[in-house]
């Protein structure tokens, strides 16, 4: 399977490209009139710094995930994460990760640690999406979105069932502190999502109008997608693809490729901020000398 995992997500990018080029075409005179004012275009860029503000959510989740494998401090576990992020953008989408990787090498870690590490937090972070989409979908008015709609049982009796299968790990065996330390991951990568949904609802109501949790539910469905794109870097073209879809589905369809354009820049800014961030904060900071594993 993994022989063809691959091969089938450059095809859907590739797909998901034809699509937006396509709409980007049908929309350019929407695109071409749009003329943001100062206060618009501070609006995008204070999106942006409050994205990358938002990703040290994320950064703590994956400091957490390390620290159930061994104990690394903060200078490290954080610098890890802010110095490679904006590697996913790197084709492959696995840039990010492997950086991570070599980046805690040499430290309390063994190798396999690393990797345990690693894969965990490759599930903590989708989870955290589909929760969030869980709690966002009972409150949101879904008209047009039938599949979203019809979604709503499976996604609530899914996230019932994952948080009810860790809460019962935690309680079981001598995984028990390790299922049990996971919580705090999870809640982490779920408040991470529900801040993005806020930031692209934003966004649409800045070139439009849609309602916060629609918005919302729309923009984590496109990021599940993206993450699951294989090969798609940062989950370029398969996100855009079904914002633009679903968008156009709540009757927002003009403004869609525009908002996608928008979302992805915001992001991206957000996502050169944390970087930037990351390196003038713990510059600063003496790291612990790392004791070498074993």
């Amino acid at each position: 399977m993994k022989r063809f995992a691959r091969p089938a997500g450059y095809v859907v990018v590739a797909a998901a490209l034809w699509f937006l080029a396509r709409q980007f075409a049908e929309d350019w005179p929407t695109i071409a009139a749009w003329r943001p004012g100062p206060a618009v275009v501070g609006a995008f860029i204070t999106l942006g710094v409050v994205y990358g503000a938002v990703l040290f959510l994320l950064a703590e989740s994956w400091h957490r995930i390390v620290g159930l494998f061994g104990a690394e401090g903060r200078q490290r576990t954080y610098r890890s994460y802010t110095a490679t992020q904006i590697a996913r953008y790197i084709p492959g989408n696995v840039m990010h990760i492997v950086g991570r990787a070599l980046w805690l090498r040499g430290g309390r870690l063994t190798d396999g640690a690393i990797a345990r590490a690693t894969g965990l937090e490759l599930l903590v972070t989708p989870v955290g999406a589909v929760v969030a989409l869980a709690l966002m979908l009972p409150f949101a008015r879904l008209e047009g979105l039938p599949l979203l709609d019809g979604a709503r049982p499976l996604i609530a009796v899914g996230s019932v069932a994952l948080i009810g299968g860790l809460l019962l790990m935690s309680r079981i065996g001598p995984v028990a502190k390790r299922f049990a330390a996971l919580t705090a991951p999870v809640l982490l990568a779920t408040g991470f999502m529900l801040l993005l949904g806020l930031i692209f609802a934003m966004i649409v109501n800045l070139v439009g109008s849609a309602p916060v949790l629609l918005a919302a539910a729309v923009a984590l469905t496109g990021w599940i997608v993206g993450y699951a794109t294989p090969g798609a870097p940062g989950g370029l073209g398969s996100r855009e693809a079904v914002v633009v879809a679903l968008l156009g589905a709540i009757g927002a369809g003009e403004s869609a490729v525009l908002i996608a354009i928008l979302f992805r820049l915001v992001t991206t800014l957000g996502e050169l901020t944390c970087f930037a961030t990351g390196a003038l904060v713990w510059r600063r900071l003496r790291p612990a000398a790392p004791a070498l594993a074993g």
